[in-house]
């Protein structure tokens, strides 16, 4: 049986395999350590502009999302919902597990007032956004200093 729910803190061993295999996947340059990503989580589980969201699958954590509500930049009024991560294991692709994520977060941007959603994304399907009337600003790009 599958259900969507807040990560708890007896999650974050499996979440943090989950973000593992994102970081691999995703091929980001920058190392991973288990503490630093731990640390974290566990943010999300207590600041209340924070979320950390779980596909549960029989038990099993297949998939999480995290996201933040943060004051826009250029006027510190307007509230910006920030999915930072989002990510489901490469077998339980294909059954919207990661949409159902998506929705759920978009909930919870409504309920604390942001006026604007934004994904960080790295390999994005353009038919997505179309669907989803996202228009791309800017793509992020990472070198080594």
């Amino acid at each position: 049986m599958i259900t969507y729910r807040t990560m708890q803190e007896g999650d974050l061993e499996e979440a943090l395999s989950i973000f593992k295999l994102f970081h691999e996947e995703a091929q980001l340059p920058y190392p991973i350590e288990d503490e630093a990503l731990l640390s974290y989580l566990r943010l999300h589980l207590v600041n209340d502009n924070m979320i950390a969201l779980a596909v549960v699958d029989d038990g099993e954590v297949v998939g999480g999302l995290l996201g933040m509500i943060i004051p826009s930049i250029y006027d510190g009024k307007t509230l910006v919902a920030y999915q930072t991560h989002w990510f489901v294991k490469k077998e339980h692709r294909g059954k919207g597990y990661g949409m159902k994520l998506h929705l759920i977060f978009s909930e919870f941007a409504k309920l604390k007032d942001a006026k604007f959603q934004v994904i960080q994304v790295r390999k994005f399907s353009t038919s997505f956004a179309r669907r989803h009337n996202y228009r791309f600003l800017d793509q992020l790009l990472v070198r080594e200093v």
